[in-house]
């Protein structure tokens, strides 16, 4: 480890005459610790540089850990090396730190541990390893080579690092109350979708006020709902739109498109400017060239695994459709499918829902299912009879 590392620019009595600058340096490292960092590489990146700064390091990687099922690997996250040096003797310090950390992470335990001979100030070389926990488990390490007289100093600075290691938890903290808050947040717009739905006189209502609530919540420009009729869907409001005519050009293209995500059983994603979703998407490409290069989702309506109809969403073709929104609506019309069945259901007409019943009864009676107990009860119907 002690091949390609810099060497340190002060002694340790020369540290002591610079403490106020170094001071100085570390709050403005530790407001920025404090501040919500974008990602967690970014908050390492910001973490390590304190303890390099804490410790007067003079090289320092983090790794976050990846565990597989007998093993682990530590993937590089962070380096932070003052010299200009290639690529080569980069990757070489990084594989050196791996070999230092790894049984520091195997132990459970941080460690100061002397990795290069002394300089000519008799300071020998050491690397401070902190390890990062999430809860109780290792999820990240941090390590720092610094110079010092001897282990205790080098335990000394170990200990100032583990202070600023303790940021992490509160990132973990931070992270774990913005995830709770986006949960209660996307709870809420399902009450509100839910609400809109039960509040809605009849089925069309219902699929016009989830439409209207959908547009709104998603930002979408127009959002459409098409429901199963026999072997096809057809288009059964649109999203501020009251009344349409079932044959225009518009009508037709959605309804091949909700059809197209249909016949895929899954959500269909069509984005002009790519990262669209894996599927087939040839009528929601159509779809989307024809309203001027909107981005295109559809939606499968499912109760109890079987699809009732499919919701179809349209965006500006600058819209992002993160992960997470996908997760939201996929959410949404998971939990919203089996009230507008209902609601479909009891929109029927009377005679069609004894039609429906008496299939029903003859499909059960009739059917594969438990075909030795119906053929016992017939038997000793015909016996009684006879």
């Amino acid at each position: 480890m002690a091949s390609g590392i810099v060497e340190p620019s002060s002694r340790e009595s020369q540290e002591e005459q610079s403490q106020a600058p170094r001071s100085g340096e570390r709050s403005k490292l530790v407001q920025r610790l404090l501040d919500a960092a974008p990602n967690l590489p970014a908050f390492i990146t910001d973490l390590l540089t304190t303890q390099a700064v804490t410790v007067a390091g003079t090289e320092a990687a983090g790794f976050v850990i990846e565990r597989g099922e007998q093993q682990f690997t530590l993937r590089p996250i962070a380096h932070i090396r003052p010299d200009e040096s290639d690529a080569q003797t980069r990757a070489a310090a990084l594989a050196a730190f791996q070999e230092i950390i790894r049984p520091c992470v195997l132990q459970g335990k941080d460690g100061a541990i002397e990795v290069g001979p002394a300089n000519q100030e008799n300071e020998p070389q050491y690397c401070l390893v902190t390890l990062l926990r999430a809860d109780v488990d290792i999820v990240a390490v941090s390590a720092v080579i610094t110079r010092c007289l001897d282990v205790n100093r080098a335990r000394q600075r170990l200990m100032s690092m583990q202070l600023v290691a303790g940021y992490f938890e509160l990132y973990n903290l931070r992270r774990s109350s913005e995830a709770n808050k986006n949960i209660a947040q996307s709870h809420q717009r399902v009450l509100q979708l839910s609400r809109a739905v039960a509040d809605a006189d009849g089925f069309l209502s219902a699929a016009m006020n989830l439409c209207n609530e959908l547009a709104a919540a998603a930002g979408a420009t127009r959002v459409s709902l098409g429901w199963i009729k026999g072997r096809n869907i057809k288009v059964r409001a649109l999203s501020h739109t009251e009344e349409f005519d079932k044959k225009q050009e518009l009508i037709v293209q959605l309804e091949k498109t909700m059809e197209e995500c249909f016949d895929q059983e899954g959500p269909v994603l069509y984005d002009p400017s790519g990262g669209g979703s894996d599927a087939v998407t040839r009528q929601a490409a159509v779809m989307s060239r024809a309203q001027g290069g909107h981005i295109v989702l559809s939606l499968p309506l499912r109760r109890h695994a079987e699809i009732e109809g499919v919701v179809t969403l349209e965006f500006l073709s600058n819209y992002q459709v993160s992960p997470k929104v996908l997760e939201d609506l996929g959410l949404a019309v998971d939990l919203l499918a089996p009230q507008l069945y209902d609601r479909y259901e009891n929109d029927r007409w009377l005679i069609t829902k004894a039609g429906l019943s008496a299939r029903y009864v003859a499909e059960e009676t009739l059917g594969p299912k438990y075909w030795i107990a119906k053929l016992i009860t017939f038997s000793v119907i015909v016996l009684l009879l006879i």
